[in-house]
């Protein structure tokens, strides 16, 4: 068939019936070989299949055939077929280019030995045991086909100029792989090396074209539906169009739903695991502070307290030999009072006048409310405490002053501060920046103020006061800017039924120094409503 195929005279070589009757087992006479090139022409003969050959191309075209192919591969890999080359004084380029393809690494000794023979017969096509390599063998043998576009095979064809439309094949699913590596699309290998082998297929040359244009969301879409392609050549051909949109529709519905829970992870949990988390996180709650309960004792140092008869003396608190609190601090601290009792709550006025003063007597003072304390209340506080965290809500109101009169400042007639003269001498120079900033903290109206200065602030975000948010959303909006959290969140049916913020418009009128709707609505004082529940009767009181 080979010869009939690649006879070099066109009028000569076998047609399609020729080819047909091949085809069906019949025996049809071959073209005579004896058209040679002179160069590819030997004197000393090359054995194969019990048959000597003289020219180059006749052993290539010989060798290429089924039944001469073991033995000719054999022949190569001895070194015989280029040794052969040598001593025929065969054209020194081809000699080289035999030893080029002799000494590649990395390739199926098959491949080798169809290298050499295209060799020595430039006009023999890529052929393996005795098939010729075309667009279809390629498809029909995909693992085979993928090494020869894979390894060395292809820069030996591309440096020899033959078999273009292999070298062109193997840079496109190069391209290929670079172009889904560079939008991370893992690629399904066996289902990829078929669809680069379908060379000659119009459909797939269509896609390949525009493949290149489409955008990374369609290039995605394809990859998910390639999941579905058995299932999609089961269908008739009229049904595939609605089931690839049936399809579409409902992974991105999926990949929606993914990305909600992704954002969102408390999605995930339902009701069981929600419920078993909540147990979970109550029992160890009740474990941490149960912890905490043993850690203080055991730091309070209670195996060290003094006898019963000496906290006697201490804690009479009655009766003629009692003591002030005063003096009960005073003697208690040194038996080990805050030992025992280390925690104290107390607003500033009582501190001053109950605790002793001494400096860093508390590990931690924390002002609750600092807004609402003024700086000359805290500072007995602040002197008494080692570290201190200040609490407050600079969007509050302060505390009036209306009614009360404030220390008046004995630096209220100096200078300004960036008038201070520069011949002024060092210790000059500190004594007037103390009093300076003595001024500026007498200047703070509160607590808060003061700190903010001179202490970092975060934001404390959960608010928990509200049973309804509805009760905070407007402070939330309009000075927090949004960034409270407020957990507790009821059903819009019950926010309906019993809604946390009812407006009344008495529509009064101011006369003679009153407004009579006010006291009208005043005197009402109180609504009692009561509501019916299965379980029990609550009565509930709403403040107008």
């Amino acid at each position: 068939m080979l010869r009939g195929l690649l006879a070099r005279d066109p009028s000569a070589r076998w047609q399609w019936p020729q080819l047909n009757r091949w085809l069906e087992g019949e025996t049809v006479d071959a073209p005579a070989s004896g058209t040679a090139a002179p160069e590819r022409h030997s004197s000393q003969g090359l054995t194969l299949g019990g048959h000597s050959y003289f020219r180059a191309d006749e052993f290539a075209l010989a060798a290429a055939e089924h039944a001469n192919w073991e033995e000719g591969r054999a022949l190569g890999q001895r070194g015989g077929i280029t040794t052969w080359a040598e001593q025929s004084r065969l054209d020194p380029s081809v000699v080289a280019a035999l030893r080029r393809a002799a000494l590649l690494e990395g390739i199926p000794e098959d491949h080798r030995h169809a290298l050499l023979l295209q060799t020595l017969n430039p006009d023999l096509p890529f052929s393996l045991r005795g098939d010729i390599v075309t667009p279809d063998w390629l498809l029909k043998n995909p693992l085979e086909a993928y090494e020869i576009l894979s390894a060395g095979v292809i820069g030996y064809l591309r440096h020899s100029g033959r078999e273009r439309w292999l070298v062109q094949v193997a840079d496109r699913i190069q391209r290929m792989r670079d172009r889904a590596q560079s939008l991370e699309i893992v690629l399904d290998e066996e289902r990829f090396r078929i669809a680069c082998l379908a060379s000659s297929r119009p459909r797939y040359q269509k896609v390949r074209r525009r493949v290149p244009t489409l955008p990374q969301p369609a290039l995605a879409c394809l990859r998910l539906l390639r999941r579905y392609a058995e299932a999609f050549s089961a269908l008739p051909r009229p049904e595939v169009g609605a089931a690839v949109s049936q399809t579409l529709a409902r992974e991105s519905r999926l990949a929606w739903k993914e990305r909600i829970e992704q954002t969102h992870p408390s999605l995930l949990l339902d009701r069981d695991s929600l419920s078993s988390r909540t147990n979970r996180l109550e029992e160890l709650d009740g474990r941490f502070v149960k912890l905490n309960r043993e850690l203080i004792a055991a730091d309070s140092g209670l195996r060290e307290q003094p006898s019963a008869s000496a906290w006697e003396a201490v804690t009479r608190l009655t009766g003629p030999r009692a003591r002030r609190l005063r003096e009960f601090f005073d003697a208690g601290i040194e038996i080990g009072l805050l030992g025992l009792r280390p925690v104290w709550l107390m607003n500033p006025d009582v501190a001053s006048r109950v605790l002793p003063l001494r400096a860093g007597l508390f590990d931690v003072v924390v002002f609750d409310e600092a807004s609402q304390i003024p700086v000359e209340h805290a500072l007995p506080s602040l002197y008494r405490a080692k570290r201190v965290l200040v609490s407050g809500d600079e969007k509050q109101m302060p505390p009036t002053s209306f009614f009360s009169s404030r220390l008046k400042s004995d630096e209220d007639e100096l200078f300004d501060a960036d008038e201070i003269d520069d011949a002024v001498t060092d210790s000059a120079r500190a004594e007037l920046e103390d009093k300076w900033k003595r001024r500026e903290i007498k200047d703070c109206e509160d607590l808060l103020t003061l700190a903010r200065t001179c202490l970092p602030a975060t934001m404390l975000e959960i608010h928990y006061r509200s049973n309804f948010r509805e009760l905070i959303n407007f402070s939330n909006a309009a000075y927090y800017s949004g960034d409270l959290y407020v957990p507790v969140q009821n059903p819009e049916e019950r926010v309906r039924r019993d809604p946390p913020i009812i407006v009344h418009r008495v529509n009064g009128t101011y006369w003679n120094c009153s407004n009579r709707a006010r006291r009208k609505t005043a005197s009402s004082g109180r609504l009692w409503v009561w509501r019916a529940n299965a379980a029990n009767r609550e009565r509930t009181c709403r403040s107008l």
